[in-house]
């Protein structure tokens, strides 16, 4: 990669930002299109993120990548947001147009890439959503766009569920069950694709593992865990060793980045970069 004069600016913010992995995806997609971009992490608290937002306006930036905490707090920022991102309450991809900052929502469509990558269909099937975070809600709002039959979103917080499920109404009435987690093991014989969202077992806390008994599930039941760090958690590994397809978050994260990519370029990308932490941990 070299920088000049002409270089254009593309970012990541969030608090904490060191440990993104969004910076290897884009520089690596920017070179392998030749296009004279660089993508950096800025670290921004949210009291700042006006000011952030305003700096990159008037530096005249391609287009952000929106991480925790700014997701919903960055709505207020846009002069225009996309439908998909006005429905999850959140934006993670900016595009700066003529000034313009507009916002859009790739998680979802990202984690629909990754399932086509595996073949797998959501059509017509249930699915188990374990967890009611921000996530889960850009998950179920796409989900519900993709003609699933039934969504169940656990959550030890029934208010939580309750109002991602009052977004989903709004969408397709009556898709979404709601029950505590605790309930978990009552719905896994109907259930396609198990899809965990929560932190338990993400790095460093590798040997934590939500109890669930996935024995339960039906053969042909993929099980799915966002987490990408380990790449595979005490959850994914017992499911593999019981002889289930998994998942685990990588896809989610490349493909999100890939649909914030072709946001911004208007390029279709076509390839597919593994995990370079793939038998590791990132540290």
């Amino acid at each position: 990669m070299s920088i000049d004069g002409k270089t254009r600016i593309l970012a990541v913010i969030g608090d904490p930002i060191e440990h993104t992995l969004s910076p290897f995806i884009h520089n690596t997609l920017c070179e392998r299109y030749g296009l004279n971009f660089v993508y950096i992490p800025l670290h921004v608290k949210p009291e700042a993120l006006p000011q952030a937002m305003a700096g990159m306006r008037a530096m005249q930036f391609v287009g952000a990548n929106v991480t925790i905490p700014h997701k919903s707090s960055m709505l207020a920022c846009m002069d225009e947001v996309s439908e998909e991102a006005q429905a999850t309450g959140a934006v993670n991809t900016v595009k700066i147009t003529d000034g313009k900052l507009i916002g859009h929502s790739t998680d979802g469509m990202g984690f629909m890439r990754a399932l086509a990558r595996k073949g797998v269909s959501v059509k017509g099937k249930s699915i188990l959503l374990y967890g009611a975070g921000g996530a889960s809600q850009s998950l179920a709002v796409r989900l519900a766009s993709e003609g699933v039959a039934r969504i169940v979103l656990l959550n030890r917080t029934l208010e939580k569920a309750q109002a991602i499920k009052a977004v989903v109404d709004h969408i397709q009435p009556n898709l979404v069950q709601v029950d505590n987690i605790a309930q978990v093991d009552n719905y896994l014989s109907e259930t396609d694709v198990f899809i965990h969202t929560t932190p338990i077992g993400m790095y460093p806390s590798m040997d934590a593992c939500i109890t669930v008994d996935l024995k339960k599930l039906p053969p042909h039941a993929v099980v799915c865990d966002l987490i990408y760090n380990p790449s595979e958690t005490k959850l994914l590994e017992q499911a593999r060793q019981l002889g289930y397809s998994t998942m685990n978050g990588w896809g989610m994260l490349y493909y999100q980045a890939v649909q914030a990519f072709e946001i911004w370029t208007g390029i279709t990308v076509d390839t597919f970069i593994e995990n370079p932490y793939e038998t590791r941990s990132i540290v």
